[in-house]
Formats: C-alpha cells, sequence, structure tokens
C-alpha cells in the first residue's frame, strides 16, 4: 500500500522498496525506530525570543527557521535516557528567557522512515528548498 498510516495500524511487516531494489523491511515500530528520535518543535513568540532560543538551544544542534520563528531539536535516546534529553532541552530553553508561544513533541512516523532510509525528499521540503 502507499498509505503508511494504514500499514502501521494494520501490517505485522513492512517492506519499503526503490527503484525496485528493497531498501529495508521490518515491523512497523522497527523502521520507525530507524527514522531517528523523537522531534521536539518550539515556536518563539517574537523574533528576539527566537533568537534567544536558538543560541541557547545551540549545543543541542537545532534545526532553525526563523521565518516561523521555529526550533526543533532531536530528543536523542529512547525511555529514561529520551526522557533526560528532553528534561536537558527544555531547562536550557526555560533559562535562556525566552518566551515560547507553543510547542510540540513527535515521534517519527512510516512515513519519516521512508523518506530517511530511501534518501527521497519530502514534497514539501522540496517546495521549501526551491
Amino acid at each position: 500500500t502507499q498509505y503508511l498510516d494504514e500499514a502501521d495500524a494494520l501490517a505485522g511487516a513492512v517492506v519499503f522498496i526503490n527503484a525496485g531494489e528493497v531498501v529495508a523491511t521490518g515491523t512497523p515500530d522497527q523502521l520507525k525506530a530507524r527514522a531517528g528520535q523523537a522531534q521536539l518543535d518550539l515556536v518563539a513568540a517574537s523574533d528576539a525570543d527566537f533568537a534567544l532560543l536558538a543560541s541557547a538551544l545551540g549545543g543541542f544542534q537545532p534545526a532553525s527557521d526563523g521565518t516561523h520563528r521555529a526550533v526543533r531539536v532531536a530528543v536523542r535516546g529512547s525511555g529514561t535516557a529520551g526522557l533526560g534529553t528532553l528534561s536537558a532541552v527544555t531547562e536550557t530553553a526555560v533559562q535562556s528567557g525566552a518566551r515560547v508561544e507553543r510547542f510540540s513533541l513527535r515521534e517519527p512516523d512510516l512515513d519519516d522512515a521512508y523518506f530517511q532510509l530511501t534518501g527521497h525528499t519530502r514534497p514539501a521540503e522540496a517546495k521549501d528548498s526551491a
């Protein structure tokens, strides 16, 4: 199926094929684990807050988007280790003094796994880089 949310919910095993070649196989959870870590997205309340936040979180190697005042940090580790990383990131954000308008924590999904494992660019990313 091309509907990866359906495959995630119903399939016991998933095979990713790219240009006629099998690039990955496993359970949905195994493939999602290969896609990387959870992502913490923070949106600053102002441009000044964005600058504070991006600077303070620099040690976590964030992806920053000044246009949307957004900072994305990969939460390295899982379980207790992941919670430790999440705690360090949020504590650093609070200590920066930056006002955060909103935040979200997102686990990788099968779409993330597909794009990561095949090396394809997401359609939205292709538009952003054009």
